[in-house]
């Protein structure tokens, strides 16, 4: 299979062949110190040891080739994420030596295991070489095919602008690690796109994340008179039309609605400088603007219980503390009548569940 000689796999092949945007999303998914990592050329890699691999390629015809090098922890963990990313067009036999020497590399280095490549996780490096000439071809044309029927079917979920994947919970952690570092330089309507992409997916999210997801556009935030204020008070004293702005936005901010006040306060943040404190002493209009819808429910310690809340819980988990009959009765409609009743070691164990 000669073809595999031409074809990108590690994160130094697609450097040589400019493919950014490729390797802008990849890198994206990465732990900070490895986004900063220093790159090897083709060249600096060819003074490296065999062992400093995780695949060779040997073809009678084209000699040597080395893939995915693995003698620095930045490096190794991008080269899981291109073999993650390309595993689906690898033939077995180069996908099974790659990724089980990434994935020691990986133990060696105290690395996170991607999900993806954890069936192939091994105590010990196996051999790095593959002869091409010896790829089962059938088999790997067979995978190429299926895998082409699948993806045309499938449909991918993405938290912004088709980036940041939300397939599973690895990815939903990576896009709520970004989100939660970035909201404060997003527009209005990119929080609202990640939120709601967010929310499709059902699953729980922590930080910035789990509080913007809970805001809704159709409310008020109970402090947004003290909000803009707070954007007053950062104009020059002289700035007599900036406070004009503000003000009339106080006076026709219940006839036009909060959606879009939220829109007019982005651009008059904007147009006055005053986007520059977002993330400081004053909150983004998303979060200045919009508020929560009140939902019946208890506080209890730090928890507010609802019963959304406590019908969405997972019943083993539930059943192991209360039993199956009372776990019915917590997820019905009197759900919060029947966590009030009972005592508080029961309820603090489900509050700890949530």
């Amino acid at each position: 299979m000669k073809d595999l000689f031409s074809k990108n796999m590690d994160i130094v092949d697609h450097v040589i062949n400019s493919e950014l945007e490729k390797i802008a999303a990849i890198v994206e998914q990465c732990s900070d110190k490895t986004k900063i990592s220093y790159i090897p050329s083709y060249e600096e890699e060819l003074t490296r040891d065999a062992n400093d691999f995780a695949l060779i390629l040997y073809n009678s015809k084209h000699g040597e080739l080395r893939k995915y090098a693995i003698y620095n922890p930045e490096l190794t963990e991008l080269n899981m994420a291109f073999l993650m990313k390309n595993q689906n067009t690898l033939p077995e036999e180069v996908l099974k030596v790659a990724a089980t020497n990434l994935t020691r590399a990986a133990k060696k280095f105290k690395l996170e295991i991607p999900e993806e490549l954890s069936k192939y996780a091994s105590n010990k490096f196996i051999s790095r070489l593959v002869n091409t000439d010896e790829i089962d071809e059938k088999a790997y044309f067979e995978k190429i095919s299926k895998i082409k029927t699948k993806s045309e079917t499938s449909h991918k979920k993405f938290a912004l602008h088709g980036k940041y994947p939300i397939n599973n919970k690895r990815e939903l952690e990576k896009a709520a690690q970004w989100f939660n570092r970035n909201y404060n330089y997003l527009s209005v309507d990119e929080i609202e796109e990640f939120t709601t992409n967010i929310k499709s997916t059902n699953e729980p999210v922590t930080g910035m994340l789990e509080k913007y997801a809970a805001l809704e556009k159709t409310e008020f935030n109970p402090d947004f008179y003290n909000h803009i204020n707070v954007r007053k008070a950062q104009l020059r004293a002289n700035d007599q039309e900036g406070m004009d702005l503000y003000d009339d936005l106080l006076k026709k901010a219940d006839e036009i609605g909060s959606e879009k006040v939220a829109y007019v306060l982005e651009v008059i943040d904007k147009e006055l400088g005053v986007d520059q404190y977002y993330g400081t002493v004053i909150l983004n209009p998303f979060e200045s603007t919009y508020g929560h819808i009140k939902t019946a429910g208890v506080k209890f310690n730090d928890k507010f219980v609802t019963l959304e809340k406590l019908k969405k819980m997972d019943m083993d988990n539930l059943s192991m503390v209360v039993g199956n009959d009372i776990t019915k009765e917590l997820r019905s409609n009197d759900g919060l009548a029947v966590f009030e009743s009972l005592p508080t070691p029961i309820k603090n164990e489900i509050a700890n569940l949530l």
